[in-house]
């Protein structure tokens, strides 16, 4: 069987098989009138018909919440099983992470034992708050020893740093895998900040040889594993790299919830067609 998120376990959502788009919310079609902010939180999940994927007439494997890990996860086990013709990977901000979900049965193979944590704050640690918490209001044993351990990893363990350093890892290990089975891919990014490091691109800090090493070193060796050839990316006069969400923002077609909407997922489809096609 092919391992998808449980609103994805029949095959409904799978409507051309060699084209499979894998993401978040962005992708999923958040905020679009098929796809309400009310039946996200509910569970009630379909992915909307009017999404940037469904536009283009892929398969859409997103799923709201999701951190890069959740999306490379799911992208390996369902490429691994479907080999679709086509893939595309619509990343998330790196500041997500996924870990060992404390309210699930570990020795339950069935169980979900993972659970994503972190919100929208573009890597930025020092706009985080509790109460962003993805799961908020998910009861969950030791549930203050578990929003304690959160508010620790935000504010004392990660930066901006190890968020690029994540995201670069899983980017590599699923273009490793992609092109391991010889399926042609593309790659996209909810903004341009999810590229930078205190307002500073990834791409220049290569000649940064003071930091290099004591900072993000790691950072720029993975960078360079990376094919960024097969990243779309949207050019204006404000950056060479946006994303889905800076379009949205450009066009004040942003809802309620911060998801970008049908005019955004129109242009966005348009402009991925003529990229891919």
């Amino acid at each position: 069987m092919v391992n998808v998120p449980t609103h994805l376990e029949s095959d409904d959502w799978l409507n051309n098989p060699n084209f499979i788009v894998f993401g978040d919310s962005l992708s999923y079609g958040h905020e679009l009138i098929d796809a309400p902010h009310s039946a996200v939180i509910s569970g009630e999940l379909q992915p909307s018909k009017y999404s940037w994927p469904a536009l283009l007439g892929a398969s859409n494997c997103s799923v709201p919440g999701s951190s890069n890990d959740r999306i490379k996860r799911i992208c390996l086990h369902v490429t691994a099983d479907l080999k679709p013709n086509l893939v595309g990977v619509s990343w998330s901000f790196p500041e997500r992470a996924e870990v060992p979900d404390p309210g699930t049965d570990k020795e339950d193979p069935n169980g979900d034992y993972f659970n994503t944590i972190g919100h929208w704050i573009q890597g930025r640690k020092s706009k985080f708050n509790i109460s962003n918490w993805i799961k908020r209001g998910v009861k969950v044993p030791s549930s203050n020893l578990w929003h304690k351990f959160i508010d620790i990893y935000y504010k004392i363990i990660y930066s901006d740093v190890y968020g690029a350093y994540r995201f670069l890892d899983n980017v590599y290990m699923t273009q490793l895998h992609l092109e391991s089975l010889d399926i042609e891919y593309f790659m996209v990014v909810p903004s341009y900040k999810t590229l930078q490091i205190n307002d500073k691109y990834l791409f220049e800090y290569e000649n940064d040889m003071i930091n290099l090493d004591k900072i993000i070193g790691s950072v720029v060796r993975t960078g360079r594993l990376i094919d960024w050839t097969k990243f779309i990316f949207i050019e204006n006069e404000t950056s060479k790299y946006n994303g889905i969400m800076d379009i949205g923002k450009k066009f004040n077609d942003i809802g309620e919830h911060g998801h970008p909407l049908e005019k955004t997922h129109k242009f966005y489809a348009e402009h991925l067609k003529d990229a891919t096609i």
